[in-house]
């Protein structure tokens, strides 16, 4: 299976600074595991991310973590677009 896209809305601008992170822990081990993708919203007011160039293959039993500590308490939409 492949991950295609990653799509991001948040309510409104966090104004605190933090990291949104999509990691893969890796079937193979934790020397495998990679950051996918990582953005702090909060940098440039951003509330809506679209990132379609992943192209990341994903082998039976990797899994995908989505990682972002929300100081600001708002409200957030996360799709991944899988082919």
């Amino acid at each position: 299976m492949w991950l295609r896209e990653l799509r991001i809305h948040i309510s409104a601008a966090p104004t605190t600074a933090g990291s949104f992170t999509l990691t893969l822990n890796s079937v193979d081990g934790a020397d495998h595991n990679l950051v996918v993708y990582s953005i702090d919203p909060s940098t440039a007011s951003t509330t809506d991310v679209f990132n379609n160039d992943l192209d990341l293959l994903l082998l039976a039993g990797d899994a995908l973590n989505i990682a972002y500590a929300n100081a600001d308490g708002r409200t957030i939409g996360v799709q991944m677009i899988f082919e």
